[in-house]
């Protein structure tokens, strides 16, 4: 019976056809160059439209606002100037997810490309917000992922993101010429 009903879910979805997905989630995102810093958690929220090419496969665009806050550190910071107090980072991201989707019963495979808006970012030491002006403004990354839609409209998605563009412009301030920002997000979608 459950085979049946996969059939008849993936059935459902024919050339021509095309689905908004909203979406709101969960993000872990990892920076390679901020140290002690390079770990944070925060939320995503977005949406997504996918045209059906064919039954199996769909392209999607998308647009994710990703915001992270790494965990608070006591001791150490980037810069050695700074070494004492409480001290953290806050990121912003504007996502835009161009995505081909390989459609198998209830589940998607996805992969693409994905230009990467940053919005906003902060260091935060000692109470006092630092400017970030040597990080870049636009990135791009590689997007890859799966989702599980539900006998319902409802849709779990798990995407992780690579970069390969650095996050900032020179090198940062540990001298980590390779500083990259990868995320990670968990979702929960609505697809009509």
């Amino acid at each position: 019976m459950a085979v049946m009903a996969m059939i008849t879910l993936a059935a459902n979805a024919q050339q021509g056809e095309y689905f908004v997905t909203p979406r709101v989630g969960l993000g872990y995102t990892h920076n390679s160059g901020f140290g002690e810093f390079c770990n944070g958690f925060g939320v995503s929220l977005g949406a997504e439209y996918e045209y059906m090419v064919s039954d199996k496969v769909g392209l999607s665009a998308g647009v994710d606002f990703l915001y992270s806050q790494s965990d608070r550190v006591e001791e150490s910071t980037p810069a050695e100037h700074y070494n004492s107090g409480e001290s953290y980072t806050e990121f912003s991201f504007l996502n835009i997810p161009l995505i081909v989707q390989l459609h198998a019963g209830q589940f998607a495979f996805k992969a693409g490309l994905q230009p990467t808006i940053n919005t906003s970012a902060t260091l935060h030491v000692d109470g006092v917000k630092i400017g970030t002006d040597n990080l870049r403004k636009v990135g791009l990354a590689l997007p890859f992922g799966v989702s599980y839609q539900f006998r319902s409209p409802l849709v779990l998605d798990l995407r992780c993101a690579l970069p390969i563009t650095k996050l900032n412009k020179e090198d940062n301030l540990d001298g980590d010429p390779d500083n990259k920002f990868t995320s990670v997000m968990l979702t929960l979608g609505w697809k009509f």
